[in-house]
C-alpha cells in the first residue's frame, strides 16, 4: 500500500553550544577522514529507471540490483556472535540525482502469525515486523534519520541530534514514498527517499552511513532483532539500532540535481535543524533541554539542565555552574533537599542530587542586572546527566520573556557564556481530579522537600496521589508522617510504588541453580520460595498498610535472566519444578511468574483485611491483556482479578500519542473496565539524562489519548527532567479532563466512530453522556469535522478544551469545528451530554 506523505517543519532543537557555520561552509565540507579510511560496504547503482513504489520487488528497476542478503542478530545478548539471523532478510539500494530508493525483502516462513496494526504516520510500527532505516548522510556520527516501516506500511520518520541523544519526532522527510507487499511466505517493501528531504549537501561525495534493521514478532525476544551493522566488541553503554558508530558505508550515489526551490528547502533544513553545528567530543557543559524555559508567575515549577559528562566524571574534575537570571526572576532552590534538620539523616543518605548555591553577585548584559548564582554539586548520582531541578520564582506579567545566561567552569577549561530565553506563563491550575489517578510515580522523599510548598503546587497542576517507596526508608520519620497527613487532609490518595523480590539479588540461595554450582547473581530463579521470598511477599502487604496505600503498583523487572535460564533447562530448581507440572517449559516459568503474584496479593488481601481497611488494587509494571509475557514470567492475562487487579503497561515512546491512543484502546477493549492505568513520560526514556526529548506541547495528547479513551489513572516517569513547559501542557490537558473525570472512570468505549477527511475520532460514553476525542496527527489541522456516531445522540455540544459551549445536537452525525487544544497538539475533546 502507498504512503504519501504532507511535510510540515517542526520547532528548532536547541543545543547548549551554538556555532552556526555559514551556508557557503556548508556546501564544501570534506568528508571525514574516519570516513576516507573506511572501505564501502555497498556499492549503491545508479538508476535510470525509476522503481514504481508499490511494494512489489519484480519490476525492471530492481531486476539488475544488487541484493545484499543477510542481517545479524542484534538482541543486546546476541550481537557479538555475529549469526545471521533467521528468517533471512535481503536488501538493495538505488539512486538517481533525485532520491535514493530502498528495496527491502524479509522472509517470513509463519506469515500469518505476524504483528500487522500500524498503518497510520507516525504511529507505533516499531511494535509490528517492520524494517527501520538509519541514514547519515553527512556520515556525521551526530546527526542522522530514523524510518521505520511497519508490515502494514506504517510510516515512522524523524531526525536524531546531538549524537542521537535528542530525537526529534516532529520532523517529516518531505515528500517520501513508502509501500509494502505481503507475500505467501515474506514481505517486501520499497522506499523512495528524496535527497531533498534529507537536506542533502548539493557538493555530496556519494558516501553515506546507513544501516538497515530488522524486527520480527514471531521468534523469540532475543532473536527478534536484526541488524546489517555490527559492533566489533561491547563497547560500553548499549545502544540498539541508534549506535551511530556502527552504521556501514555505502558510496556511489549520483550528487543531487537541485531546482531552484529544492534548494531553498536544502538550506532551510539544515538551518533549522542545525545540521552542520558541529558540537566536537563530548565534554561538560550545562545544556538546556529545550530553547524556550517556561517559568510560572502562580506557581513553583520545575527545570532541568542536562550534561553530556556522566555524574561522576563531573564531579571529578570539580565541575560547578552559573546561572544569571533577570530582574523579576528568582532562584530559590536547585536539587533535592539533602538535610531538613540535624535529625534527619535520613535523607541525607538518600539524597542523590544535591547542590549547594552561592548568595548572588550582580552582574550585567546590554545595560540590564541580572543575578549570578554559582551552582556546586555536592553529591551527584555517578550515572546522571540531568542538573537540578532548578526552582524559580517571578511575579512578571504572563507572557513577559527575558534572557537567562548558563555556564559550566570545570578543572583545565570551562564552557562559553550560553542563553536561552525564559517564557512567563500563568498556569492552569485545574486541582485534583476526581476518582482518576494522577501521580508523578517515581519521586523520593528528598524530591518532596526540596521542591518549595511542593504539595500546594501538586495538587494545583493536577495531580492526586503521592508515591512512597519502600527503598527510601523503611519506616515513616517524623518530616514524612507531617507530609503524609498534608497529603491526606488534601485529599490525596497514597500510591505505594515497591520493587519486590529485587532484594533477592542480595541472597545467593535465591539464584538459578546450574549443574556447576556457578551461580549468577542476575538470574534470579522464579521457583525459588525460600524464606527470603515469602519477606518480600510480606513486605508488600506490609509496606503497603503502613503508608496507607489506595493503589498498589509494584516494579518487578528481576526475573528475565532466571526464568531464560529456567526454560532452557540451566536451572535443576526450574527442572525439579517442570517435571512436577508437566508443562511446556516456557509455560511452566510462566506458571511460576502467576503464583508469585497470586500469592502477592493474597497476602496484601489478609494484611488490609486483619486492619480492618479497604484492600487496595493491585498493579504489576508493564503489564497488559493480550498474550504479553513480562520477563517471560508474567502473563496479566493469567492473574487478572486473581493476582493483578489493573493493567499498567508501561508506555515510553518519544513520538507523537496517536501511538499512546492505539494502545489504550486495544487493552480497553480487551478489559470489562477502565481498569488501565499505564505508565507514560513527558518526553523521555530514562531518569539518567541520556534519552531523547519531545516537543512540551505533546504532553497535551498524552493526556487526552490516555483518560480520553476511558483509562483511570497515569503514573508519570518521572520527576527528573519533567520541566515547567511539560507541567504547563500537563495541567492545560487535566483543565479539560477534571470537569468529565467521572464519567470517565465509569466510561465504556463506544465502537463504529468515525470522521470526516483528514481527522480521526474516537468515544467513551457513560449512560447518554459521550466522550469524543477528535485528532488530526499529520499537523494538527484545524477544521470542519463531521463525527459520525453509531447511535443518535442528543443533547448539549461542549468544546472541553477550549471551555467554549457550541450549542445542541441531535442525530447520529455531529458536526463542529476542530482546533487542537493548545497550538502544537493534535487533539481536542467535546462533550455530548445535559
Amino acid at each position: 500500500m502507498k504512503n504519501k506523505r504532507i511535510y510540515t517543519l517542526g520547532a528548532c532543537d536547541f543545543r547548549g553550544i551554538i556555532h552556526i557555520a555559514s551556508l557557503l561552509l556548508l556546501f564544501v565540507l570534506p568528508i571525514s577522514s574516519s570516513a576516507k579510511d573506511k572501505a564501502i560496504d555497498y556499492q549503491v547503482q545508479k538508476t535510470a529507471v525509476k522503481p514504481k513504489i508499490d511494494g512489489d520487488l519484480s519490476d525492471k528497476a530492481w531486476a539488475n540490483a544488487t541484493f545484499k542478503k543477510g542481517l545479524y542478530y542484534f538482541s543486546q545478548k546476541m550481537y557479538l556472535k555475529k549469526e545471521i539471523a533467521k528468517p533471512t532478510t535481503s536488501f538493495a539500494i538505488l539512486a538517481d540525482h533525485k532520491n535514493l530508493y530502498v528495496a527491502i525483502r524479509c522472509e517470513e516462513p509463519r506469515i500469518d502469525a505476524i504483528k500487522k496494526t500500524a498503518i497510520k504516520h507516525d504511529s507505533n510500527a516499531f511494535q509490528d515486523d517492520s524494517i527501520e532505516l538509519f541514514i547519515d548522510t553527512d556520515h556525521s556520527g551526530d546527526h542522522y534519520y530514523q524510518i521505520a516501516l511497519s508490515v502494514m506500511g506504517g510510516l515512522f520518520d524523524s531526525v536524531c541530534i546531538n549524537y542521537g541523544k535528542r530525537k526529534r519526532n516532529d520532523f517529516n522527510i518531505k515528500g517520501i514514498r513508502s509501500a509494502t507487499k505481503i507475500h505467501k511466505d515474506s514481505w517486501t517493501a520499497e522506499l523512495a527517499i528524496p535527497f531533498a528531504g534529507l537536506g542533502v549537501k548539493p557538493d555530496d561525495d556519494g558516501v553515506w552511513n546507513l544501516n538497515v534493521c530488522r524486527s520480527t514478532t514471531t521468534v523469540e525476544f532475543n532473536l527478534a532483532s536484526s541488524s546489517w551493522g555490527t559492533k566489533g566488541k561491547d563497547d560500553g553503554r548499549w545502544k540498539g539500532f541508534h549506535d551511530a558508530k556502527i552504521f556501514p558505508l555505502i558510496g556511489g550515489i549520483p550528487k543531487p540535481k537541485y531546482s531552484k526551490s529544492e534548494m531553498a528547502e536544502v538550506k532551510t533544513l539544515r538551518k533549522i535543524w542545525k545540521l552542520d553545528v558541529k558540537p566536537g567530543p563530548q565534554s561538560i557543559s550545562l545544556e538546556a533541554i529545550h530553547d524556550t524555559m517556561f517559568v510560572a508567575n502562580n506557581l513553583i515549577v520545575p527545570n532541568w539542565f542536562t550534561n553530556p559528562i556522566a555524574g561522576r566524571e563531573a564531579m571529578a574534575k570539580n565541575a560547578h555552574y552559573y546561572i544569571e537570571v533577570p530582574e523579576g526572576i528568582e532562584l530559590l532552590a536547585v536539587g533535592q533537599k539533602a538535610r531538613i534538620d540535624a535529625d534527619s539523616a535520613e535523607i541525607d543518605v538518600f539524597a542523590k542530587n544535591t547542590y549547594d548555591i552561592s548568595p548572588p553577585v550582580k552582574v550585567t548584559h546590554a545595560g540590564s542586572s541580572f543575578k549570578r548564582y554559582k551552582i556546586t554539586p555536592v553529591k551527584v548520582h555517578r550515572s546522571n546527566r540531568v542538573i537540578g531541578p532548578f526552582y524559580l520564582k517571578t511575579n512578571l506579567k504572563d507572557g513577559s520573556r527575558l534572557p537567562l545566561f548558563y555556564q559550566a567552569v570545570y578543572d583545565g577549561g570551562k564552557q562559553e557564556l550560553q542563553q536561552l530565553e525564559i517564557l512567563v506563563k500563568t498556569f492552569p491550575t485545574p486541582g485534583m481530579p476526581k476518582k482518576l489517578l494522577a501521580v508523578i510515580h517515581w519521586m523520593g522523599q528528598q524530591d518532596y522537600f526540596g521542591w518549595p510548598d511542593m504539595l500546594d503546587n501538586y495538587e494545583k497542576l493536577g495531580f492526586n496521589s503521592v508515591p512512597f517507596n519502600r527503598s527510601f526508608v523503611n519506616d515513616l520519620y517524623p518530616q514524612i508522617k507531617t507530609f503524609h497527613k498534608d497529603a491526606r487532609s488534601r485529599g490525596m490518595t497514597v500510591t505505594a510504588g515497591l520493587s519486590p523480590f529485587h532484594r533477592l539479588f542480595r541472597h545467593k540461595e535465591s539464584q538459578s541453580v546450574n549443574e556447576n554450582k556457578k551461580k549468577d547473581k542476575y538470574d534470579l530463579c522464579p521457583a525459588y520460595r525460600g524464606k527470603h521470598f515469602w519477606d518480600e511477599v510480606r513486605a508488600v502487604g506490609d509496606w503497603s498498610l503502613q503508608v496507607g496505600a489506595e493503589y498498589v503498583m509494584l516494579d518487578v523487572e528481576c526475573y528475565g535472566n532466571g526464568a531464560l535460564k529456567g526454560r532452557t533447562g540451566q536451572c535443576k530448581r526450574c527442572d525439579k519444578f517442570i517435571k512436577k507440572s508437566g508443562l511446556d517449559p516456557k509455560e511452566a516459568m510462566i506458571a511460576l511468574g502467576s503464583e508469585i503474584q497470586r500469592e502477592t496479593k493474597k497476602h496484601l488481601i489478609n494484611v488490609f483485611k486483619k486492619a480492618g481497611k479497604t484492600v487496595p488494587p493491585l498493579a504489576w509494571y508493564n503489564s497488559e491483556p493480550g498474550g504479553k509475557v513480562y520477563t517471560d514470567t508474567f502473563r496479566f492475562d493469567d492473574t487478572y482479578k486473581k493476582g493483578a487487579d489493573i493493567a499498567n503497561p508501561a508506555i515510553y515512546y518519544s513520538m507523537k500519542a496517536l501511538i499512546i491512543g492505539e494502545r489504550i484502546r486495544k487493552i480497553r477493549s480487551l478489559m470489562n473496565d477502565g481498569d488501565v492505568m499505564p505508565h507514560v513520560t513527558m518526553g523521555y526514556l530514562d531518569a539518567a539524562g541520556w534519552e531523547r526529548e519531545f516537543p512540551n506541547e505533546w504532553v497535551y495528547d498524552q493526556v487526552l489519548e490516555i483518560y480520553g479513551n476511558g483509562a483511570r489513572g497515569i503514573g508519570w516517569f518521572c520527576y527528573a527532567k519533567m520541566e515547567g513547559a511539560d507541567l504547563y501542557y500537563y495541567a492545560k490537558a487535566m483543565a479539560a479532563i477534571n470537569p468529565v473525570a467521572e464519567l470517565i472512570y465509569d466510561s465504556e468505549p463506544v465502537k463504529g466512530v468515525s470522521a470526516s477527511g483528514i481527522y480521526s475520532a474516537t468515544a467513551i460514553k457513560k449512560g447518554n453522556a459521550y466522550l469524543i476525542l477528535v485528532s488530526e496527527y499529520e499537523n494538527g489541522k484545524p477544521g470542519k469535522v463531521k463525527i459520525t456516531l453509531p447511535v443518535s445522540v442528543s443533547g448539549r455540544l461542549t468544546d472541553l478544551s477550549h471551555k467554549k459551549e457550541l450549542g445542541k445536537v441531535n442525530g447520529k452525525v455531529i458536526e463542529l469545528d476542530f482546533k487542537p487544544g493548545v497550538d502544537g497538539a493534535f487533539t481536542a475533546l467535546y462533550l455530548i451530554g445535559n
